[in-house]
């Protein structure tokens, strides 16, 4: 909004609208004790927003981390996200959040079942923790169980679930999860593309923008 502020609207059962309850709302309604955001993103059940002063404030459902506070416990009304430098932008996936931090970083949190978390592990991350190896990235997104960064360079990284080649990646390199699903836990390079100035997640499939202004797509189709 332009007061820097923020409205949601929708499925509210985890309260991540932010109102305060979990009541479904039927138009925008202001999050409460949310101000000078700057940008805001969502997952299934948890939402995030960006101040200009760089912190992140996170609300929701938290049985996955999904918050970032090192809690477990989930919160109808916005708090702030801990252990994270000041960031330039977030992206969300199902039930994790990553946040890009000014100094080129990437920090994700919650569920990392599929390895989406980047940081070489399954474990879920209730605190915000560095993606493995990468410290020059200018650009995220996430998908429903992974992510990518693009970097200073014009390469892209990506990590996580790749049951549809959403990481650009062998689908046979790892294997995360009982059912033994094809995932990257650690940041891997796509190959063979050019330089690229930005990078967004469907659900199975990645899209990718040129610096010539061109746009490239891998995955699921």
């Amino acid at each position: 909004a332009p007061d820097q502020t923020a409205r949601c609207w929708g499925y509210n059962a985890w309260g991540q609208l932010g109102d305060g309850t979990n009541s479904r709302r039927q138009s925008p309604t202001p999050v409460r004790e949310l101000v000078d955001v700057v940008a805001i993103d969502g997952g299934q059940r948890s939402s995030c927003a960006l101040h200009a002063d760089g912190t992140v404030s996170c609300w929701g459902n938290n049985s996955l981390g999904e918050l970032g506070d090192g809690q477990n416990r989930s919160r109808y009304l916005p708090g702030p996200t801990t252990d994270l430098p000041e960031v330039s932008a977030l992206a969300s996936g199902r039930y994790h959040h990553c946040g890009l931090g000014r100094d080129g970083r990437v920090f994700c949190w919650g569920h990392n079942g599929y390895g989406q978390l980047g940081d070489g592990t399954g474990a879920t991350q209730r605190r915000p923790t560095p993606v493995e190896s990468i410290e020059t990235a200018v650009s995220i997104d996430s998908g429903e169980f992974n992510s990518c960064a693009v970097l200073e360079s014009g390469e892209v990284y990506c990590w996580g679930k790749n049951d549809r080649a959403q990481t650009g990646l062998e689908s046979d390199r790892e294997r995360c999860t009982d059912a033994a699903v094809p995932c990257v836990r650690q940041p891997q390079r796509v190959e063979n593309l050019p330089l690229i100035s930005d990078v967004a997640a469907g659900r199975e499939h990645t899209c990718a923008l040129t610096r010539l202004g061109e746009v490239i797509c891998w995955g699921d189709n």
